[in-house]
C-alpha cells in the first residue's frame, strides 16, 4: 500500500503502468476503485495514479470529517511523493473542484484537467 502525507494525514494512492501521467480523483460516493475500468485501459500507455482523498477508502479519516479545501493539498502531496513533473488530472464529481483547485494552485504539475460529472466552474475554484 502506498501513502503520501498531506498535513499529517496519510493519503492512499495506487500507481499502474508507465508513460505520461494521468491522475484520477473520485467523487463523494467512491474511492480509487471506481476507476478500475479506466486503469485497465490507460495503464498500457500511461502511468495511472488513482487517489483516495482524506476520509475516503484507505486514506486516513479526519476527526471532524474531511474538508474539501484540503483535497487540493492531498493531490499535491501524492504528485510530489510520486515524483510527477507533469500530468493530466481527472476529477469526478467532488473530485472535480479538487483537481481544478490543485491545478490552479500548482500549474507546474498540470498538463491538462478533465472535469467529469461536475457543476464545477472557475468561480468556485478561485475561492479558498
Amino acid at each position: 500500500m502506498s501513502y503520501a502525507i498531506s498535513k499529517g494525514i496519510r493519503i492512499y494512492y495506487e500507481t499502474h503502468g508507465s508513460g505520461p501521467t494521468v491522475v484520477f480523483v473520485h467523487g463523494a460516493g467512491g474511492n480509487h476503485a471506481i476507476w478500475w475500468q479506466q486503469i485497465a485501459t490507460f495503464r498500457a500507455n500511461y502511468r495511472v495514479i488513482a487517489i483516495d482523498l482524506r476520509g475516503f477508502g484507505s486514506s486516513d479519516w479526519v476527526t471532524d470529517g474531511p474538508d474539501v479545501l484540503d483535497f487540493p493539498d492531498d493531490i499535491r502531496a501524492v504528485l510530489l511523493h510520486t515524483d510527477v513533473h507533469e500530468g493530466v488530472l481527472v476529477g469526478q464529481s467532488l473530485g472535480a473542484p479538487a483537481v481544478l483547485r490543485c491545478g490552479i494552485k500548482n500549474p507546474r504539475f498540470v498538463k491538462g484537467i478533465v472535469l467529469t460529472n461536475s457543476v464545477c466552474g472557475t468561480h468556485s475554484a478561485r475561492q479558498g
